[in-house]
């Protein structure tokens, strides 16, 4: 029996390029990418909701299930909470994603927290933990964006000179 050295196998790597040349062929004939339409369409039609909503909406309003819709809140921002640290301790490529949904989600938190606190203590409360919640929030967010360019520099580094065209 001869020893044969074996070849190592080699996973295929998808090739950047074609998802760059769309975009470049998008950028030069000056047309929006369908997601960039697709948002700026969504906020123009959220004014005209926004303006309704606050004119026929009541001030207060009784709910069932109070109680549980806080709990899910925050049940789904410690899940966030969670995979952003997993995935950035990992040095995965999802930590972008994850540190950016758990900084819009503190963000919301807070939002509601100040928005429907009752005078007194409750507000006191909530205005410290806003305190405490949008800082974090935003430094997860900017560890997210850090994240995305690190990422991106790795897959293609000329994407620090976005007028170096391949």
């Amino acid at each position: 029996m001869t020893a044969t050295a074996q070849t190592p196998v080699v996973a295929p790597v998808a090739d950047p390029a074609p998802a760059a040349a769309l975009a470049r062929r998008w950028r030069l004939r000056g047309w929006a990418p369908p997601v960039a339409v697709v948002a700026a369409v969504a906020a123009l039609a959220l004014v005209p909701w926004v303006v309704y909503l606050g004119a026929t909406l009541p001030a207060d309003y009784t709910t069932t299930n109070w109680d549980g819709t806080w709990q899910g809140l925050d049940v789904a921002l410690a899940l966030a909470l969670a995979a952003t640290a997993l995935s950035s301790w990992r040095r995965w490529p999802s930590a972008a994603l994850w540190a950016c949904a758990t900084g819009v989600l503190m963000l919301a938190d807070a939002w509601f927290d100040l928005s429907i606190s009752t005078e007194g203590s409750d507000r006191v409360w909530s205005v410290v933990c806003a305190c405490v919640e949008v800082p974090v929030a935003l430094l997860v967010v900017r560890h997210g964006h850090r994240e995305l360019r690190r990422l991106l520099h790795r897959v293609t580094p000329d994407m620090q000179n976005p007028t170096h065209a391949p």
